[in-house]
């Protein structure tokens, strides 16, 4: 499993997650500018949409894919997520701590957040030192 920029983590077997909903994936697409169709498979998008803070499942169904684009010159260090509802309260709080690894999950108030859920900002070790992305 991998995280992704926008609030989902990417898994190759999305069927164990399926089962934890008690429902099927729904299958979505879209044609990129240079004509590719993308393809994949998505879960939980209804169940955050009253807890933004936590991530959706996606299980993509193309080789080239968004995440394959380009070299990787960075990586996670940390994240930060706001809101009232803290991670290790989320049905897939094994799934996710064990995906991130080491990457460290700060959770913070939604004040900080100018009341704002979901994350709030990420950390990218780079060969330069350590950017935060707001």
């Amino acid at each position: 499993m991998e995280v992704g920029s926008l609030g989902f983590f990417s898994t190759e077997d999305i069927s164990a997650i399926e089962a934890k909903f008690s429902r099927g994936a729904v299958e979505a697409h879209r044609i990129r500018p240079d004509g590719t169709d993308l393809k994949w498979k998505q879960i939980g998008v209804k169940e955050i949409i009253d807890a933004p803070e936590y991530p959706f499942f996606i299980n993509w169904l193309t080789n080239r894919h968004p995440s394959s684009d380009g070299n990787p010159s960075a990586e996670i260090s940390e994240i930060a997520i706001a809101g009232k509802n803290p991670l290790s309260q989320s049905w897939f709080y094994k799934e996710i701590s064990e995906a991130l690894g080491e990457v460290k999950v700060s959770q913070i108030d939604l004040i900080e957040n100018d009341g704002i859920p979901g994350i709030s900002y990420v950390c990218l070790k780079t060969s330069n030192g350590t950017i935060s992305l707001n």
